[in-house]
């Protein structure tokens, strides 16, 4: 109950959650979306339709739609996560990779 009601009181932007400590660059767009505390969001990423957990990173250019980044996962710059892709905590998608409908968890790293 209280994940629920921590959610609730952050800022609501246009149809997405963003937690009051998450970093999002100016230029970056989120589009109904939830970014949860202490993740970074960098400069020309976009998010749509994706839930992006606590302390992960979306580098520049990075492009997650319709997909979850688990807690401290990072995705690389200008990589591109589509259709329900997950990675897991504390993994990472390398710089320019695609995935579609693909997870990302210890055993396939």
């Amino acid at each position: 109950l209280q994940g629920n009601l921590d959610v609730l009181d952050q800022d609501y932007d246009g149809g997405s959650f963003i937690a009051e400590d998450a970093s999002v660059a100016e230029n970056a767009q989120v589009d109904r979306s939830v970014v949860d505390a202490g993740a970074t969001i960098s400069d020309s990423a976009l998010l749509i339709e994706s839930v992006i957990l606590p302390g992960a990173v979306i580098e520049r250019g990075a492009t997650v739609e319709r997909s979850i980044v688990g807690e401290n996962a990072v995705v690389g710059v200008d990589a591109k996560l589509v259709n329900l892709s997950v990675v897991g905590a504390s993994l990472s998608v390398p710089a320019g990779a695609e995935l579609d409908q693909e997870k990302v968890n210890p055993s396939n790293t």
